[in-house]
């Protein structure tokens, strides 16, 4: 489609056309293979985060994440 797309209003598909069109292809094709493998490696790996604020905000959620919620 992309070829297609790329096409001259007259006369057939050039080969610049396609070749441009193969590499376009292949970049999506790498770029999904890249989301399929991160997201394989968040899985088994996920991003250790740091609870490290200090502020009375955080505090508060923190003292509050602690205590039994009844509802």
């Amino acid at each position: 489609k992309i070829a297609f797309l790329l096409k001259p209003d007259s006369g057939p598909i050039s080969e610049e056309s396609t070749e441009y069109a193969r590499r376009i292809m292949k970049i999506i094709e790498y770029f999904c293979y890249f989301i399929i493998l991160f997201t394989f490696y968040r899985t088994f790996f996920p991003a250790r985060v740091r609870d490290e604020d200090t502020d009375d905000f955080s505090n508060e959620l923190r003292r509050l994440k602690k205590e039994r919620q009844i509802w």
